[in-house]
């Protein structure tokens, strides 16, 4: 959040680790091993506190949030559907992901079987109690990036064939796209000013 570390994710001794780099002097500050099969996109909370990630474990990818000062692990879904791409809001207050799960308020029963959809932009507490779909569509919705107040989110979308940079008012939940693309967006990132 300071601009003064990195967080990153890497291999150390065959275990999945998250790193922690000091920018100027250019050393790892913090590492941290947890017994997780898979360790990605770390985001940062604002106040540098916590950092989330995605984690893979027994073949579900779920999100977890590192505790910086304790060290701590707490994984925050339990489910088959796949998390990715998170984006802590500037206030604090929401994680956004994009998912495949079908529904936010879905629970899983354990069940071999279990449906699935396209991806769509979710928010959700970081502590876990509360998820929100924001963005559903026919198709995938990637990559949620939050605007500086905390309200908004861009997102990539690929509703016309190719992906394309779409902004969502979380109040009204509409969404419409800036990008009229002949070749796809990939990742964004909104400025905080």
């Amino acid at each position: 959040p300071d601009g003064k570390q990195i967080a990153f994710a890497a291999k150390s001794k065959n275990k999945n680790t998250l790193y922690i780099l000091d920018v100027r002097r250019r050393k790892i500050k913090k590492r941290f091993k947890f017994d997780l099969d898979g360790l990605f996109e770390p985001s940062w909370s604002p106040n540098g506190k916590q950092i989330a990630v995605v984690g893979l474990k027994d073949g579900w990818s779920d999100i977890y949030v590192v505790n910086l000062e304790d060290q701590s692990l707490r994984r925050i879904t339990n489910d088959p559907y796949d998390e990715k791409h998170l984006d802590w809001s500037p206030n604090g207050e929401w994680l956004a992901m994009s998912s495949d799960r079908p529904k936010a308020d879905l629970q899983f029963n354990g069940k071999k079987d279990f449906s699935f959809g396209e991806y769509d932009i979710y928010v959700m507490r970081p502590d876990g109690s509360e998820i929100r779909a924001v963005v559903e569509s026919e198709v995938d919705d990637l990559h949620p990036t939050w605007g500086p107040d905390s309200r908004k989110l861009a997102f990539v979308s690929n509703r016309t064939g190719v992906g394309n940079i779409y902004i969502s008012h979380l109040d009204s939940l509409i969404s419409y796209p800036v990008t009229n693309l002949l070749a796809s967006v990939q990742y964004i990132d909104w400025s905080a000013d």
